[in-house]
């Protein structure tokens, strides 16, 4: 009996040696390198003017029928972006005046 379970231990110990040795640690996966930040005060340079608006999200997107989908996904924007506001005081004394109202629609714009 006691032959049996030295014989059992012994086994056990060989089998679970290998089984150990075998471990391989995952590979650790690089860092970003990130550039340095610019010289404070100094503007960030642009190499080419902003486009924005209706017609450039119409050819940039690959379904553009989402545009006018009310119950399109989050991604493609509330919209807000291409429509102009008057925030000038024209005329506060009207009832109707609202800054915020929307005065326009930006079908092609360029910033820069």
């Amino acid at each position: 009996m006691k032959r049996a379970a030295t014989v059992i231990l012994v086994v056990a110990a060989m089998i679970s040696s290998t089984a150990w040795g075998q471990f391989v640690a995952p590979a650790r996966k690089p860092l970003p390198v990130e550039s340095p930040p610019p010289p404070y005060g100094m503007p960030q340079a642009k190499n080419r003017p902003d486009v924005q608006g209706v017609i450039p999200q119409i050819v940039r997107l690959k379904k553009p029928w989402e545009l006018i989908n009310p119950c399109a996904p989050a991604e493609y924007g509330n919209g807000s972006a291409n429509v102009t506001k008057d925030y000038t005081n024209a005329n506060p004394t009207r009832d109707t005046y609202d800054p915020a109202k929307p005065k326009g629609i930006i079908l092609f714009g360029i910033t820069w």
